[in-house]
Order: structure tokens, then sequence, then C-alpha cells
């Protein structure tokens, strides 16, 4: 299947992401389809690989081939979802920022396209695949312990692994980074201690005070 270049629009701002509409720009090229954008995409639902760092060898490959390209255009990074099985054609999506300043639309097109090429040439996937490429969001996922110490004393929302007296799903500030575990002073039970391996999934709580902030 052959690749369909895409072009985003700004539709409105929420609170939280602009919402997008991706219309095509030219001939289909490569093995992919490509999107780009500005926060998570609004329609994407997608199972996220590793709260941590990547555990699997296929996100492994896909985390190596994709962020010396992410770095050498002075970018970050900062997650990758995946949904498809390894091998098979899947739909990856790519979040970047950049260190002391924001993403632009023409750094996410840009990235797409260089990115696909290399895809193109590695053939991580057996068939045709999609690639989304776009800025974290301010209610980006937090990720890695460099992530949660960026944002210490931020509000932060949690979903464990497992529950806690009957929880799974808890937010409060973040008032504590260390190596193996996280502090939130959450409403109803103060200070809190969550392990980093038990957190399923962390996302910083959108608040515009947070745009521009890193």
């Amino acid at each position: 299947m052959k690749s369909l270049e895409f072009s985003a629009r700004r539709l409105w701002q929420t609170e939280s992401t602009p919402m997008m509409l991706f219309v095509p720009l030219g001939e289909p090229q490569g093995n992919h389809s490509s999107r780009v954008g500005f926060g998570p995409p609004f329609f994407l639902i997608a199972i996220r690989m590793s709260q941590t760092e990547p555990n699997n060898a296929f996100q492994k490959k896909l985390w190596s081939i994709i962020e010396p390209i992410v770095v050498g255009e002075d970018l970050e990074l900062w997650d990758l979802w995946y949904t498809g099985k390894p091998g098979k054609s899947g739909t990856l999506s790519i979040f970047v920022d950049r260190e002391g300043g924001g993403i632009r639309l023409e750094d996410c097109t840009a990235l797409s396209r260089k990115i696909g090429v290399i895809l193109d040439v590695e053939d991580p996937f057996s068939g045709a695949f999609h690639l989304e490429v776009s800025s974290p969001g301010i209610d980006r996922v937090l990720r890695q312990q460099k992530h949660f110490r960026m944002f210490l004393g931020e509000t932060v929302r949690l979903k464990l692994f497992h529950s806690i007296e009957g929880r799974r799903k808890f937010s409060g500030k973040l008032s504590e980074v260390g190596d193996a575990a996280i502090r939130l002073e959450v409403d109803g039970l103060g200070e809190t201690f969550f392990q980093l391996d038990d957190i399923q999934r962390a996302n910083l709580i959108a608040d515009k005070s947070n745009l521009g902030k890193r």
C-alpha cells in the first residue's frame, strides 16, 4: 500500500489540545501514510507500550530507529505508541518535543517525511503502516523518570496496574520524584508514594499555565 501525505489545519483550541483536520497533500509514496499535528490525535485509540523504558524487542527496535532521526532535528523523542501486532501493519504514533520551546506544524511535517523514508528502508512492519507525528500536548503522558522531574510541583493523574484500597486512579500534586517512586499529595489520603513500576499510565493534568513549560 502506498502512502498519502497529510497536512493539518487547526479547527479550534481547547484547554488541553488543539483539534486537527488532516487534509491530503500529494501523491502516495512508500509503504506508509502520514499524519502530523499538535497533541495526541483526538480520534486515536492506542495501547501504550510501557510506562517506563521500552521493554520488548519490537518497541526497542522502533525506538532505536526513530530516536536518532528525532535527535538529529534537535528534538526529543517524548513517547511512542504502536497499535497492531509486532511485524504486522498498524499505526505508529510518535510524540516529540523541543527543550525550551514548542513544536511547530512544520517540524512535525518534516520529521514525518524523514521518519517515513527510514522506516520504508528498515521495513520493521510487514505491509503498510500508518505514521502519526505530533507534540505530546499539555496533557502529555509522563513516561520516564525525567518526565516526572520536569513537572515537579504540577498536578498529575495516575492509573495503576493494581488497586490500592480499592482504587486504581489517583491524582494530586507531584511533590517528590525518586529513583523508583514518586509522591503525590492526594486529596483525602495526604502524601502518598507510588512505585514507578506500579504505574500503568501517568498524565499531566491539562492547565494553561503548563504551556511553554520545559
